[in-house]
């Protein structure tokens, strides 16, 4: 991991990188991936990543967040639910990733708007991300626009564009994702 994130600092000067440190990267165990994770702090600074994602939802939230604080690493909150925000309260987030999953397109702006909602009423600072999953995905991309808040897109999250067709790549959602944020953000409100 130091080798590659070394490579995009260079490459990209200034751009802050970002890893996960989602469980399925360890078969799904969290003492191996604090095992892991406390090796990053043996990393040359220039080969550390900028933030990590940790999702509330995987476990041992706190323990990931202080590993990650002892090797110089900020984190970027995953936050699934409304109960997962709970977990934020006094922990030091350099960002907050709304991750809206398993969720059918219908309710995905109402499930996004209880998880900001709460993150308001507890006081939870940092930005904000908004994204969402498969049929989630572009009616969240068009929420974030209205709402002017960042978001992200990839195969990960969609195998479609925003008309259902087939993405033929990341590169291509991208752009068709910038458009749609934009579009949205520029609309006139009634």
């Amino acid at each position: 991991m130091g080798a590659t994130v070394k490579a995009v600092k260079e490459r990209c000067p200034g751009t802050p990188v970002g890893v996960t440190t989602g469980l399925w990267i360890t078969d799904g165990s969290p003492t191996v991936r604090l095992e892991r994770l406390r090796a990053w702090a043996d990393l040359p600074e220039a080969s550390r990543p900028s933030f990590a994602s940790v999702n509330l939802g995987e476990g041992m939230f706190h323990e990931t967040v202080a590993v990650l604080e002892g090797a110089g690493v900020a984190t970027e909150a995953g936050v699934w639910s409304r109960a997962d925000v709970e977990l934020l309260q006094g922990v030091p987030v350099e960002k907050v990733l709304i991750e809206v999953l398993r969720t059918p397109a219908a309710e995905a702006m109402s499930v996004a708007d209880l998880i900001l909602e709460r993150l308001e009423q507890l006081g939870v600072a940092g930005p904000r991300l908004l994204h969402g999953e498969d049929e989630a995905c572009w009616p969240l991309i068009r929420y974030a626009g209205r709402l002017g808040l960042p978001t992200r897109i990839g195969l990960e999250d969609t195998l479609a564009d925003e008309t259902g067709a087939p993405a033929r790549s990341n590169a291509g959602l991208v752009k068709r994702a910038i458009a749609v944020w934009e579009g949205e953000r520029h609309r006139p409100r009634t």
